[in-house]
């Protein structure tokens, strides 16, 4: 689920990222802070409570990040935690990792394959799905055993299935409806 303010937030920051020329620097606070949180079930749990004062969150975040990440970063925790929106801050920095994604023509694309893919395979892959969709796509490879074979892909909201499993389910309906051309 796409979130109105993360993406608000995010529009802003990366207007402000691109007008100094600092895209770079605000992702990789961005990784920082994601690692943070992913380490740190407390922090996450905290910025996120509706129980705790904002005044806390902000004091959290600062005590945690500042030093660490950029000066801009670093006021942009102060202001969503002061503003109530900390628990927007995942979703924030999905939203910019996607609207950066988008201006520079990349498509996000979910792999499943019955095998693990080897390089020369992931390659032509890539360039397939690059030809398919007319952009450059980032492929997340993974396995999934009950596919049989073949595979699996998720583009936005398409899934292209080409598995064992799929055509076998299609001839069990065809099976059972009595027809098959």
């Amino acid at each position: 689920m796409r979130s109105i303010v993360g993406r608000r937030y995010a529009l802003a920051l990366l207007e402000v990222a691109e007008e100094k020329k600092i895209v770079d620097t605000f992702l990789s606070d961005f990784k920082l802070i994601e690692q943070t949180l992913n380490e740190s079930k407390e922090l996450d749990l905290a910025i996120s409570s509706p129980l705790i004062q904002v005044e806390k969150k902000a004091g959290f975040l600062k005590a945690i990040f500042e030093g660490k990440v950029s000066k801009d970063i670093s006021v942009f925790l102060d202001l969503i935690a002061r503003k109530g929106r900390a628990n927007h801050l995942r979703q924030i920095i999905v939203a910019f990792k996607g609207l950066l994604d988008e201006k520079n023509g990349i498509i996000e694309v979910e792999v499943k394959s019955a095998v693990e893919l080897d390089k020369i395979q992931s390659n032509e892959l890539k360039q397939k799905l690059d030809k398919f969709t007319s952009k450059n796509t980032r492929i997340r490879l993974s396995t999934d055993k009950e596919l049989i074979g073949g595979l699996t892909v998720k583009i936005g909201d398409t899934v292209l299935d080409s598995s064992i499993r799929h055509q076998l389910s299609q001839l069990s309906e065809s099976f059972k409806q009595g027809s098959f051309n």
